[in-house]
């Protein structure tokens, strides 16, 4: 199960990284979607980001939550 996962999206790609719980950096895996037609990932993982992306705010380091 990863702990979390970063998603780098760029042009008709995404750049996957999960991160493993316990494992260094270099045991991750670096997964390379590209956008075909009937493509399940990138579509789950475009759409996971956009929504983060959607909810996020700017950093604000005075701001109590």
């Amino acid at each position: 199960m990863p702990s979390f996962v970063q998603v780098h999206p760029y042009d008709d790609h995404l750049m996957v990284n999960p991160h493993i719980w316990g494992q260094p950096a270099s045991a991750n895996p670096l997964l390379q979607l590209r956008n075909i037609d009937g493509g399940e990932w990138f579509q789950r993982y475009g759409d996971s980001f956009e929504a983060v992306w959607a909810s996020a705010r700017p950093w604000a380091p005075d701001r109590q939550e």
